[in-house]
């Protein structure tokens, strides 16, 4: 299954994405901003993931650098286990895609993933500010869209064109932390107002401070 979830700053998508990415028992989290801290296992890249997998529930990628090339990395690995694992439910969560541009970058293990992985055991979430951070490709084959409040007119002539004149007024008036799920293979949408049966922390632990 493929989501996406696109918003501004401060609108809530990168918390619904982690609160969503709880349903599956297997997660991997990629991370350029370096917001997660939701576990120890971070990686700087892909390296080691791998085998990772097989023990932990939960791994964080924050690329230092090399981003597109360590996404490369994270997809193949994902890939691979799931393939080595199929009655696994695992869950791949792409923050911030802008980074990874996929409208000019191709990914063949996330096609991989997205195209042939079992929808039923395998997720793909991908959280972006605007509709044109993802490539058309993989909009297109998208089975939900989760829409914050969007009202640059560029953005909202997409959701249109995919969603919807209802949906994309419907976005263009909504406040903070409220979102749309639009259903693409049931053509429906579900407007969500409490981010209270969503909301996770995602932010990084505090530092003890020695008496």
């Amino acid at each position: 299954m493929l989501t996406l979830i696109i918003g501004r700053r401060r609108q809530g998508k990168t918390t619904l994405a982690y609160s969503l990415s709880l349903r599956s028992p297997t997660r991997v989290i990629f991370d350029p901003r370096g917001q997660f801290r939701t576990t120890d296992d971070i990686l700087p890249n892909g390296d080691g993931l791998l085998e990772l997998l097989d023990d932990r529930s939960e791994i964080i990628i924050q690329p230092r650098e090399y981003v597109r090339s360590s996404f490369t990395e994270i997809c193949r690995a994902f890939a691979d286990w799931i393939e080595e694992n199929p009655q696994e439910q695992a869950v791949l969560l792409a923050d911030e895609v802008l980074f990874i541009d996929t409208p000019n970058t191709d990914y063949p293990s996330l096609d991989r993933i997205i195209r042939f992985g079992n929808p039923e055991r395998v997720n793909v979430i991908m959280t972006a500010h605007r509709p044109g951070d993802i490539s058309t490709d993989i909009r297109a084959i998208a089975d939900y869209w989760c829409i914050f409040k969007t009202t640059q007119e560029h953005d909202l002539k997409v959701i249109d064109q995919r969603c919807g004149k209802n949906v994309a007024d419907l976005v263009s008036r909504l406040n903070t932390k409220q979102y749309i799920v639009w259903s693409d293979a049931e053509g429906i949408y579900t407007v969500k107002l409490n981010s209270a049966s969503w909301y996770v922390n995602i932010e990084r632990r505090s530092e003890s401070i020695p008496a």
